[in-house]
């Protein structure tokens, strides 16, 4: 079983160093297998880190991957056939979740190959992706027990 996890670092709003630590120490905690960061600022992880400038990079680089998508759902596109909430969404043994940054546009990336979950929350409030994708793991660990 392969998960992995990508994200975009976003300028301004956390020192890279300490984004890195974050996400490593999440992926550590759910044995995810490797990290993916946009854009490369030559960060160190223990667990395996992959760097590309550009999203589009990652794309070319992990092309026959099953890609999952965390969008919020009020950002969700109706020609989308592949979406789902979070607690109704059965993970895929291999794939990599992607998180994107509050300037990235993931949605003009999703392809009809790939999957879309969203996290409904009582109050329409911005969370950190880290925050997501926690639950998001935690969620995946729990349905496979």
């Amino acid at each position: 079983m392969s998960v992995e996890i990508m994200f975009h670092w976003e300028r301004g709003w956390m020192l890279p160093q300490f984004e890195i630590q974050v996400w490593d120490d999440l992926a550590l905690a759910f044995n995810v297998s490797a990290l993916h960061m946009i854009p490369d600022l030559k960060m160190n992880a223990k667990t395996p880190l992959y760097k590309y400038d550009t999203f589009d990079d990652f794309l070319n680089a992990n092309e026959g991957k099953k890609l999952v998508y965390v969008i919020p759902p009020d950002e969700w596109d109706s020609s989308w056939t592949n979406t789902y909430y979070l607690r109704d969404y059965e993970h895929p043994a291999d794939c990599v979740y992607i998180f994107g940054a509050s300037f990235t546009n993931l949605p003009t990336y999703v392809t009809p190959e790939d999957d879309v979950i969203g996290i409904e929350t009582p109050v329409d409030q911005q969370i950190w992706q880290w925050q997501v994708a926690g639950m998001v793991l935690y969620d995946r660990l729990i349905k496979s027990l």
